[in-house]
């Protein structure tokens, strides 16, 4: 299921003109979402982990992969969008626009050139029902991103069914995607990163799912390379219970509703950075202590995302490496049967003469072979 797709990337059409504040075209027909409209169910479903700010009237939306989805009438679709750094090269963001059934690696790359933009994501469509999606390709420790309004020449309808199952994706770089596009010793940058080509979507794909991203770069489980670490208080396992990070590698301190995303699957590939961060410069003595806390990190944090989502398997994805070996040992202890978590070894990067990509990342073939390892597992597991 899962089959190789050229990038097809093209910058979206941005709009001189400011949208009308008109909500209905005429009694019965949504034209324009804004303000608490934006929250409103039966015309939007929003994607990923989201916020909505009441005293901006924004919809706030954090991670890689997150952002929204409408079904509406008409020919076009212009949406209101805040972001920031986008005079930064490396951390400018980056947004993809798909159309139907479209994948987000054949859809319309957009990249804001200001803060504040108003942007036709499609026009010229055929008057009829459209489904489209605005996705968020960059990270949020890059820059942030909302929404303070959406509107079509038409009106919205009701969103298409959800997909049936629900994958959750935790981790750093790795699984993000992070210079997946670039090429060996360039650096990474939010235009060579791209997470559509990263093996965890690359699986929600695969599982025909809803996917939810909780990832920054450079974080770790309990120690990193964010200047905010806070000697292992600001975390992976600390924005797993809130909606974001901020492009100041800081936690957003809004309690996350776990309800709004239950999964049947979760993927986690953490520990690189808790080694490389900060394991790795300490003393034979004080490194085994600190892999000593790693391994109750571990534990505790499988056993917080057990607790909470029961009927959920979980996948602790790692390369063979230090960090791997150690959460393999615990959780093989912790559920010796696999009933509800399992290490998986994934292949490395450059595994059999693979492209290296930018700052030492997988690449794409790296990814979809490690996407069909997992997909793999997952179907045994499935098997009567």
């Amino acid at each position: 299921m899962l089959r190789r797709v050229l990038i097809a990337s093209m910058v979206g059409l941005f709009a001189l003109s400011s949208i009308g504040c008109t909500r209905r075209a005429d009694e019965d027909h949504v034209r324009v979402l804004d303000a608490m409209a934006l929250t409103d169910e039966n015309y939007v479903r929003w994607l990923g982990r989201t916020h909505y700010d009441e005293i901006e009237e924004t919809m706030q939306f954090y991670h890689v992969t997150s952002g929204f989805e409408v079904r509406f009438f008409g020919t076009e679709l212009t949406v209101t969008l805040h972001t920031s750094n986008t005079d930064d090269a490396a951390r400018k963001p980056y947004f993809v626009v798909t159309l139907g059934e479209q994948s987000p690696r054949d859809g319309i790359t957009i990249t804001p050139t200001q803060d504040l933009s108003t942007i036709t994501l499609v026009t010229g469509l055929d008057e009829g029902y459209h489904t489209v999606r605005f996705l968020k390709r960059s990270e949020s420790v890059d820059a942030m991103s909302a929404v303070s309004s959406i509107s079509t020449d038409g009106y919205f309808v009701a969103p298409e069914p959800q997909h049936a199952t629900n994958l959750l994706l935790i981790g750093g770089s790795g699984i993000s995607g992070r210079g997946v596009l670039g090429a060996q010793h360039q650096a990474a940058t939010t235009s060579n990163s791209n997470p559509f080509y990263a093996f965890g979507y690359l699986l929600g794909e695969a599982l025909e799912a809803n996917v939810q991203f909780v990832a920054a770069r450079g974080w770790g489980l309990k120690w990193g390379y964010n200047p905010t670490n806070q000697d292992g208080l600001v975390n992976i396992r600390a924005a797993f219970d809130v909606v974001g990070i901020d492009d100041q590698h800081a936690l957003v301190e809004v309690p996350y509703d776990f309800g709004n995303f239950v999964p049947d699957y979760i993927v986690i590939n953490l520990g690189g950075n808790d080694f490389a961060a900060h394991i790795n410069a300490l003393s034979p003595t004080e490194a085994s202590q600190a892999q000593q806390l790693f391994q109750q990190a571990v534990i505790e944090f499988v056993n917080h995302l057990h607790d909470i989502y029961p009927n959920a398997t979980i996948f602790w994805t790692h390369t063979g490496t230090a960090p791997g070996q150690l959460a393999s040992a615990v959780l093989s202890d912790l559920d010796p049967r696999r009933d509800f978590v399992e290490a998986v070894t994934l292949l490395g990067v450059g595994a059999d003469g693979d492209p290296i990509g930018a700052a030492n990342h997988a690449t794409y073939p790296t990814h979809l072979r490690n996407a069909t390892i997992l997909y793999d597992i997952i179907q045994s597991r499935n098997q009567p």
